[in-house]
């Protein structure tokens, strides 16, 4: 019996028991059943007339428990109802904020149709997802990105346009941490203006690039394209990784990033640090944090096996250190151990520092990478 009718149809039959005994002049229920059997037909007759009484009271009991509950049933519908809806009103609204890459919150816009980029490894990110056409504006270097329209605004990233680009009326805008360096936010005037805008600091691990694929794409709602891009990445890596022999002596390796008017190089805290090590190398400066200023004589000291350059200003910035004074006593220069990188993928850390670490892992191994 359904919890809603059985306080009820107790009370009726108790109400109608009573009638019953009444009519029977007191007598219990099981003696009030063998005075049934008897042919008392008197006795029958007022029995008769307290069944009905019983019967229906428990119609009328039934009926009205059956409306209350319909009632409340309804009730409990329409407020179920309003706060489902205005649950999901709530969760939905929650779901669009997230996380920025600065750790601040970022609501995801309804729609970016028109997309400003101000930094190349974004640029190349956002093509790569097969957002290209929704560019508006790019950075300057932006610009010798394949897939990117040549005929776009370009700016500069330290200094850029304020008014330019409020005009263009961006549903999205992603600028660099490198922006920042001077100290000041270039982009704070358009914010102020209430454009969206988040920032992405520069990548110090193939982790952080990851992260900043999935945000990207999360922020433009390709989520799906991003997940692929990073997981393509990671098998790329993992097969690379695989391949290599760390039984072998670890070569020592110096990887020039600057050439004037001072020699620059990688430290520890830097994802081509970490793809050195990572492929089972010596990072010759890996005692040191960031970005490194050297000097030739700290070079000679340690006397690389290997020297990567991704210098992009020379013509040939092999032959320049193959050539550089006082540097044919190193072990690399005389063996020829001076290989170039792909500027663009391992400057820029976008899903493409893959095609470096494989030139990487083809310099240190080059018979096992042909």
């Amino acid at each position: 019996m359904p919890e809603y009718l059985s306080s009820n149809f107790v009370g009726a039959f108790y109400i109608a028991l009573q009638l019953t005994m009444l009519a029977t002049k007191g007598f219990s229920p099981y003696e009030y059943h063998g005075l049934y059997n008897r042919r008392n037909k008197k006795m029958r007759n007022k029995i008769k007339k307290s069944l009905i009484v019983f019967l229906s009271s428990v119609m009328v009991l039934t009926a009205s428990a059956c409306g209350n509950k319909k009632q409340a049933a309804d009730t409990d519908s329409g407020s179920d109802s309003q706060q489902t809806t205005s649950q999901s009103a709530s969760s939905e609204k929650d779901s669009s904020i997230i996380k920025d890459r600065e750790g601040n919150d970022f609501e995801i816009p309804d729609h970016a149709d028109k997309i400003i980029s101000m930094a190349p490894a974004i640029t190349q990110t956002l093509v790569d997802l097969g957002l290209g056409d929704k560019l508006v504006a790019v950075d300057k270097y932006s610009l010798s990105i394949k897939g990117v329209d040549q005929d776009l605004p370009a700016y500069d990233i330290m200094a850029p346009d304020v008014e330019s680009i409020s005009s263009l009326k961006p549903d999205i805008i992603f600028t660099t941490g490198m922006s920042k360096s001077g100290g000041e936010d270039p982009f704070k005037p358009i914010t102020d203006l209430g454009l969206l805008m988040t920032s992405i600091p520069s990548a110090s691990s193939l982790d952080d690039i990851k992260e900043d694929i999935l945000f990207i794409g999360e922020s433009t709602k390709t989520d799906e394209k991003a997940e692929k891009l990073v997981s393509d990445m990671e098998s790329k890596i993992k097969d690379i990784k695989d391949k290599v022999n760390n039984d072998k002596p670890e070569k020592t390796v110096y990887f020039e990033i600057g050439e004037s008017p001072n020699l620059v190089s990688i430290g520890n805290g830097t994802y081509l640090n970490e793809i050195i090590e990572m492929l089972g190398a010596k990072n010759i400066f890996s005692d040191q944090e960031g970005w490194v200023s050297v000097s030739d004589e700290s070079v000679m000291s340690e006397n690389p096996d290997i020297i990567l350059t991704n210098v992009d200003y020379l013509e040939d910035p092999v032959s320049d250190i193959l050539n550089r004074n006082g540097w044919d006593a190193l072990d690399a220069v005389k063996n020829k151990q001076v290989f170039l990188i792909d500027p663009n993928a391992s400057s820029q850390p976008n899903a493409h520092v893959v095609t470096a670490i494989e030139q990487i892992a083809k310099a240190l191994y080059p018979e096992t990478f042909k």
